[in-house]
């Protein structure tokens, strides 16, 4: 398993935002976690993203639950990117879904450091 945190942003939203990607062949924790009910989508077992609020505990493992643009687009793309995003990358879904032209810059005065 590894864990990622991230800038998430879209019209009027910032959210930090934590990932982590289940991508195990340890039959101990594939067991575990399919008993606790993480399968979202068949053939999926071994490797999906568990997401959400970083100040919220409750990560949804099913990109399709998510009530609300922002989350589901933004859990979609890093599900679907997790290999080229880097933690405390700026995920921007007006920019993913191309209503801007350019992505946003980080809230974070020291992500130029």
């Amino acid at each position: 398993m590894e864990a990622k945190l991230f800038e998430v942003l879209d019209r009027a939203t910032y959210m930090p935002a934590l990932a982590i990607r289940c991508d195990t062949a340890n039959a101990a924790d594939l067991y575990l976690l399919c008993r606790d009910g993480y399968v979202a989508r068949p053939g999926q077992q071994r490797k999906f993203v568990l997401f959400g609020r970083e100040s919220d505990l409750r990560l949804r493992y099913d990109i399709d639950s998510w009530g609300d643009r922002t989350c589901a687009t933004a859990h979609q793309y890093i599900h679907d990117h997790w290999d080229e995003l880097t933690t405390g990358q700026v995920i921007d879904v007006e920019y993913i879904l191309g209503e801007r032209i350019s992505p946003k810059p980080s809230e974070n005065a020291h992500a130029q450091d």
